[in-house]
């Protein structure tokens, strides 16, 4: 709720022997509220040694690790889309003031894009049973797309949906610096017969 400074002290705590109840009275003490007032984005692209600054954001939301979690977020998966499956987010305060007891705060998003990487092939290991036409369409990437982790592990989470592998996993491997291969190894679920 943005409470930075909040306290809680507990004044009051009794125990009864025989029953082991206890009772417990807590105080909290809340202090300024923190909300953010502005992000300014700055983004680094593969190889550049100057940023070019994107754009400053004025959320007007509680600030805390869960604001900050989600902000971040959200700007690593705007990257993802765009095929950067490396980028890095780091923020700091630029400062902070206070107005009508609120303490407002400002804050510098540093985005590390790294490479653009492409889809080199789309490889599945540990099948026995199921054909792998089923697994490339269930994964819905493709050689030659930007690679896009959400969607990789979009594609993960629909292998493991059909229920016949005990584990589905995702691995990563470099062809070179702007293509890697997509590899979902897979661990068969047992078969059960039945005669009746």
């Amino acid at each position: 709720k943005g409470y930075q400074d909040a306290k809680v002290t507990v004044p009051k705590r009794e125990q009864d022997n025989r029953s082991g109840a206890v009772d417990v009275e807590l105080g909290v003490t809340l202090g300024s509220k923190y909300l953010v007032r502005s992000v300014r984005e700055q983004v680094f692209v593969e190889g550049a040694e100057k940023a070019e600054e994107v754009g400053v954001v004025y959320p007007n939301k509680p600030y805390s690790k869960l604001f900050l979690q989600d902000f971040t977020q959200g700007i690593k998966t705007n990257y993802y889309h765009q095929g950067h499956p490396d980028v890095t987010v780091e923020t700091k305060q630029l400062g902070t003031s206070v107005e009508a007891g609120a303490t407002l705060v400002d804050l510098l998003a540093t985005v590390k894009t790294g490479p653009k990487v492409r889809i080199g092939k789309v490889g599945f290991r540990g099948e026995e049973r199921t054909k792998p036409s089923l697994m490339a369409r269930r994964v819905k990437i493709h050689e030659g797309n930007l690679l896009d982790p959400t969607l990789a592990e979009e594609g993960r989470f629909r292998l493991a949906e059909l229920g016949i592998f005990d584990s589905v996993k995702l691995r990563y491997e470099p062809d070179d610096e702007h293509t890697r291969d997509v590899t979902y190894d897979v661990h068969e679920g047992k078969t059960i017969d039945i005669n009746l």
